[in-house]
Formats: C-alpha cells, sequence, structure tokens
C-alpha cells in the first residue's frame, strides 16, 4: 500500500476544502434546511463518477457531509476529479464548505498477531470488511474498527483506544479543548502528525492531524486563516440561533469572499454576510404595507 495517492489528492489543484481522514477524502457543505440538503445530495448523486463509485452521502437539516471513500488506501486519481465536481455543486448550490466540521473517529483494538480477531468484530456490531484488518459500519453511522497488530515483544497495556482524525489546521484547538476539559497528553513522540491523550481513568485516545497534515508535495497548503475558522463559527452560531428561533433562512455564496444568510419575517427581509476575512454586513428591506394586485408581477417579469 502506497501514501502516494493520497499525497498526491492532497497537492492536487482545486480541492482545499477537502480534509483527508484515516476513512478518505470527506468534506461538510452548510446548509440552511433539510430541503436544501436534499437538493444537494441529489445534484451530487446524478453527476458523473458517482454512480457506483463508493461514495457515502449523509443529511442533516444543516449539512451534507461526503465521503468519496471508506478507507485511506482507497483513494484513486479520479478522486480529486469527483472532489472538483462536488465542490462546484454545492457552491452552485450555495452550500459553503466547513473543514472545521469534518471529523471521523476510529476504535482501534490492540493485539498479538495470533490474538487478531477482526472476524469476532465484524460478527458482533453487524459490520463488513473494508480491508483485511478493520470492519466498517454498513450503514455509514458507526465508527470503524480497525485491528492493531502489537509488536510481540511488547506489553499488552491498553487493547483498546480511539482515534480522532481532524483536519490539520484543526487539531490544536481539538487538543486545546481535550486539555481544558481535564484531559492530558500522555505521548506526543509522534507529534504533529498525531497526541496521545487520556482521560482522569487512563482511558486514551489519539488526536490526527494524520493523514490530512502529512503530505510534502505541497508547497503551501490551502489553509483557512485564523479569521476565516472564527468567521465559519460566527456563521454557524447565527444559524443555530436561527433555526432555534423558528426563522427560515437561506445560505447563499453570491459574491466572492463573503457567504449570506436570507431570512424572512412578516414585512422584513434581511441579508447578513459573513466576510471570509472576518466582519458582518446586515441589510434590511422593510415593506411600506401597500399590497399590490397580479398586474404588478408584469413589473417583475414583463
Amino acid at each position: 500500500m502506497s501514501e502516494q495517492r493520497w499525497h498526491d489528492f492532497l497537492a492536487a489543484d482545486g480541492v482545499h476544502d477537502w480534509v483527508v481522514l484515516h476513512g478518505g477524502p470527506t468534506d461538510v457543505f452548510r446548509v440552511g434546511s433539510l430541503a436544501h440538503a436534499a437538493s444537494l445530495a441529489h445534484s451530487i448523486a446524478a453527476s458523473p463518477g458517482v454512480a457506483a463509485a463508493g461514495v457515502l452521502l449523509q443529511l442533516a437539516d444543516d449539512r451534507v457531509t461526503v465521503r468519496l471513500t471508506r478507507d485511506l488506501w482507497a483513494i484513486e486519481a479520479r478522486h480529486a476529479d469527483l472532489a472538483r465536481t462536488i465542490s462546484a455543486l454545492a457552491q452552485a448550490h450555495g452550500a459553503v464548505a466547513d473543514r472545521a466540521a469534518v471529523q471521523e473517529v476510529q476504535l482501534a483494538i490492540a493485539a498479538k498477531r495470533e490474538a487478531v480477531d477482526v472476524g469476532f468484530w465484524r460478527a458482533v456490531l453487524g459490520y463488513v470488511p473494508m480491508a483485511p484488518d478493520n470492519a466498517v459500519d454498513p450503514l455509514g453511522h458507526g465508527s470503524t474498527v480497525w485491528m492493531q497488530e502489537l509488536d510481540e515483544a511488547k506489553a499488552l497495556r491498553h487493547a483498546m483506544h480511539v482515534d480522532v482524525s481532524v483536519a490539520c489546521e484543526q487539531v490544536q484547538a481539538r487538543l486545546a479543548a481535550a486539555l481544558a476539559a481535564g484531559g492530558r497528553i500522555v505521548d506526543d513522540s509522534k507529534a504533529p502528525a498525531h497526541w496521545t491523550l487520556s482521560d482522569k481513568a487512563g482511558n486514551r485516545v489519539c488526536v490526527c492531524a494524520w493523514p490530512d497534515g502529512s503530505t510534502t508535495p505541497r508547497e503551501a497548503p490551502v489553509i483557512p486563516p485564523a479569521s476565516t475558522a472564527d468567521a465559519n463559527a460566527r456563521l454557524r452560531a447565527f444559524v443555530a440561533r436561527l433555526r432555534g428561533a423558528r426563522i427560515h433562512h437561506t445560505i447563499l455564496r453570491v459574491r466572492d469572499g463573503y457567504t449570506m444568510v436570507s431570512l424572512a419575517l412578516p414585512g422584513e427581509r434581511w441579508e447578513v454576510e459573513f466576510a471570509d476575512a472576518g466582519g458582518v454586513e446586515v441589510e434590511v428591506f422593510r415593506s411600506e404595507g401597500a399590497i399590490a394586485g397580479e398586474d404588478a408581477l408584469r413589473q417583475l417579469l414583463p
């Protein structure tokens, strides 16, 4: 198995909004509603190259998650073209890529070679094989189980641990959050690829920037600056408040560098634009209360 294929993907043009996780290239696109998500998913499913390609789509009322593969080692040259096509469709639908929302959680089960028993885990979980040493949820919901073969000379101290794979520019924030919650770093010898942390009881988890941050061919990886990450966080928080207040809204990308949230209230329409570089612009349109008849439509569509 060669690492070159995912290095080539990371170095490709036009895929900077995609994150390479343990399961392969993944992206999250923010949308304004479940109907918006379904419309984008339909366009993705109908695009050339997606059918029978193993692409996994997951929909929610605020996002569409797209996984091009379920296994890092399954990346092929065609996946870069597929990623560009899907990103273009998302932009056309007014959906916004959110690298900060992309992650994968994997359960690693350690054993000496003679004790590796992936068949048991596939059977008890109802999982299927994706590679000889793993088991994946056929529904795409549950975490992948990976059999970690231990060196015969190494003592078996922790039979299981959790791997959390995130975008390379998000790993420091995730580490900070874990430490603030009472965790501690027990091994940073593999940093910046990954750090091993534990909770108060000694249960371990690896927070991984690998493989997303493992590329060397890309001289200057395209990583959103901190201001963009902050702007995305403010956008997500604002949309969450709108949803909580049950205010209908639509997320649009109408000009470069800005994401617009258009929302309607009785007698009002608001356009709230979040700049990628930070800052918010708000424009409010209010009705004077005059009600016209059908003839007024001719002014709109002569």
